[in-house]
């Protein structure tokens, strides 16, 4: 049963997610998961620096409290990752971007 309070969150994520297509960085791209709406799937193009023509693809998981105080995504790599805020057993980001 869907509450009126979940349909609020679902719009509000519709809303959220419209809005980052519209202002992306260039060469990131994602897109929701056709059965969930809460998983998005996406790659990450890079065009310069030390990894240019790197191709990162990740998982971003977000919550059923997403948009509720100190709740945060889950970003995990699908691809190998070689960096110090990325555990590189799991593939999860370290990084917590509010703090």
């Amino acid at each position: 049963v869907t509450t009126a309070a979940d349909q609020l969150r679902d719009f509000k994520l519709a809303v959220e997610y419209k809005y980052l297509i519209e202002h992306a960085p260039g060469g990131v791209y994602l897109m929701p998961q056709q059965e969930n709406m809460r998983i998005f799937h996406g790659a990450i193009f890079l065009r310069r620096g030390n990894f240019r023509d790197g191709i990162f693809r990740f998982v971003v998981d977000l919550p059923i409290e997403y948009n509720s105080m100190n709740t945060y995504p889950t970003v995990t790599f699908t691809s190998p990752v070689f960096h110090p805020l990325i555990n590189p057993i799991v593939s999860l980001s370290h990084v917590n971007i509010i703090n």
